[in-house]
This record gives C-alpha cells, sequence and structure tokens, in this order.
C-alpha cells in the first residue's frame, strides 16, 4: 500500500456533519422529517421547526431515539419575526448556524382558470416568499465567514409542468430561479445555495395519486424506473448538499426523480 493510500482519510468522511447545526423547516411530516433525521444521522445537531408542536415532537423523539441530537422551535415561514426570532433562539441555543433546509411548503390542484387570488398568494407566499425570508434570516443571524450551506426544496414540476398545478409549478420554477440567484450573491458569504428537485414520493402529500390506481399508473409509465421515490431515500442527497462532499458545488439544481425529467 502506497503512503498516500495509507494516509488517506476514512471513507465517506466528507459526508460526516458532526459539530454542525442545521435548521429544517416543515420538519414535522414527510420528506421534512426524513431529512432531519439523516442530518441528524449524520452527526449534525437539528433544529426542527414548523407550525405544529406535536408534530414537531414527534420527530425530535425519532431523531434523539436514534442516537441524534434535537431541539425544537415554532417557525412560520409566512411571519418574518416569527422566523428571525427562532433563528435567533437557535444561535443562542447551539452556538452556531451551519445548514438550512428550506422544506416547508403546500400543493395545490386547481384548474388555472378557477384558481383565486387568495389560494394563488397562500403557494406562492409559503413556497416561495417562505424559502426567500428563511434564507435571508438564515443568513444574517451571524456574521461568521465560516462554509455555511441553504438547501432549497424545489420540485420536478419547476421542469416538468403538471395539469392542474399551474401555480405550484410557478412556486417551484421561482425556488430555481431565487436558488441561482441567491448562490451568486452569498458566494462572497461562504454560503453555497442549491436547490433539490424530488419526483414522486410515497408521503401524506401525495396519498391522492397512490390511492388512485389508474392516475397512478399513468404516472408510473412516465418515470423511467417505474416506481415512486420512499421517503428515506431523500437522506442521501440531503447530506450531500449538506456536507463537503458538495463543496463546490452552489447555484444547482439536483433532481431526484426516478428520471422523470430526463425524458
Amino acid at each position: 500500500m502506497s503512503s498516500q493510500l495509507a494516509n488517506a482519510e476514512p471513507r465517506f468522511s466528507a459526508f460526516d456533519l458532526s459539530g454542525s447545526v442545521a435548521v429544517v423547516t416543515g420538519a414535522g411530516r414527510g420528506l421534512g422529517t426524513e431529512a432531519a433525521q439523516a442530518l441528524a444521522r449524520a452527526g449534525a445537531l437539528v433544529a426542527v421547526t414548523g407550525r405544529a408542536p406535536a408534530a414537531l415532537e414527534r420527530t425530535c423523539s425519532l431523531i434523539t431515539n436514534q442516537g441524534g441530537r434535537a431541539l425544537m422551535k415554532i417557525i412560520d415561514v409566512n411571519d418574518e419575526q416569527s422566523i428571525e426570532k427562532a433563528m435567533a433562539e437557535i444561535l443562542v441555543d447551539s452556538g452556531r448556524l451551519d445548514i438550512l433546509v428550506n422544506n416547508a411548503g403546500v400543493e395545490y390542484q386547481e384548474r388555472a382558470l378557477a384558481i383565486g387570488v387568495t389560494d394563488w398568494d397562500r403557494v406562492i407566499n409559503t413556497n416561495l416568499r417562505g424559502t426567500f425570508l428563511c434564507t435571508q434570516k438564515f443568513a444574517l443571524a451571524t456574521d461568521t465567514t465560516e462554509p455555511r450551506c441553504v438547501i432549497n426544496l424545489s420540485s420536478m414540476t419547476a421542469s416538468a409542468a403538471v395539469k392542474g398545478q399551474a401555480v405550484y409549478c410557478a412556486s417551484k420554477a421561482g425556488v430555481e430561479g431565487l436558488t441561482r440567484a441567491l448562490a451568486l450573491e452569498f458566494a462572497p458569504l461562504n454560503i453555497r445555495v442549491n436547490a433539490l428537485a424530488p419526483g414522486y414520493f410515497l408521503t401524506e402529500m401525495s396519498q391522492a395519486v397512490t390511492k388512485d390506481p389508474k392516475l397512478a399508473e399513468r404516472i408510473l409509465r412516465k418515470i423511467p424506473l417505474r416506481r415512486f421515490g420512499a421517503s428515506p431515500e431523500i437522506a442521501g442527497p440531503i447530506v450531500f448538499l449538506a456536507s463537503s462532499a458538495s463543496s463546490y458545488m452552489t447555484g444547482a439544481t439536483l433532481h431526484f426523480d426516478g428520471g422523470y425529467t430526463a425524458e
């Protein structure tokens, strides 16, 4: 064995998040819960945030039962003061802020001609405005020059439109545009900003799809891997984007959709 190989770092050490602090919005269910658990398993102290205390407590219990560390904060991504207050408290409680996962979001199914302004504003404000506000407050919470990163949850619908989801598609396309713009502005601050665009996953939000066999089959025919994603599979790309394994990556969108957008 060469001396170079003998002195190499342990395998997968680039994915180690020990000593870091991660904030996950919308961590009370679905992919948010899985993302929070994945970051904790990689060694991070995870601040699970959202609007439903009981759901957040459940996520915290899942993390601590696996030997991880977690704390809980209430954040309404539509409330700027709520976000700012929570970021400040997490910084006080943990001493640092390293990773932000903007997962909080809402879906909405309606024909474009029937969408009302109230529903349009609700989706755009939660999915796009909320992502911006959380990222802004995260960046402003500390003046450290140490590497930090933001992961914005987009969707395959930002690239592959779905009938009846005009406002949702628009919100996620906006998230990807915002990701690129913030990556440029935040690079001098040593903050990387990337987006993760999942496809159809088996979560609470996708139950309407999976409960309709005919609809499910139509969707599966469009997925080259011919299956829906399992929620725990989100762990891989989340830890990759949060860790030094992706240290030269910013302003990018990582598609994680079974090949749906490849066609």
